[in-house]
């Protein structure tokens, strides 16, 4: 059971608001799936947030320096995928899209290319 916002990040797809490095990086390496919410009057003493109940199932492992690389290609989220790929040395084409839009398996190419 985790913070319902927390999980919404989790399963967040290319493009949501809520997609962040966390997000690919655990769509990549898990296989998560949102069960339930647990609303918070569930609680004696009842918390400020709402929780959800989720399943994660190890598919991947990354190296730490993946880790890294993929929070530094999150810092530049709105930057045209391309042209962080260019400057980090690699050649890709995404035309024109942006980091916060491509595929977890992409960004993790990049960001193990680092």
């Amino acid at each position: 059971m985790v913070q319902e916002e927390f999980a919404d990040k989790l399963v967040a797809k290319p493009g949501d608001k809520n997609y962040r490095a966390i997000s690919a990086l655990a769509t990549h390496c898990f296989a998560i799936e949102k069960l339930f919410s647990v609303r918070r009057e569930s609680f004696e003493p009842q918390p400020k947030v709402e929780s959800a109940v989720i399943r994660i199932i190890p598919v991947y492992t990354v190296p730490k320096q993946t880790v890294t690389n993929l929070n530094l290609l999150f810092s530049k989220r709105n930057k045209k995928a391309t042209t962080v790929a260019a400057k980090a040395g690699i050649k890709t084409d995404f035309g024109s899209k942006r980091i916060g839009q491509l595929i977890p398996s992409d960004l993790v190419k990049i960001a193990e290319s680092m």
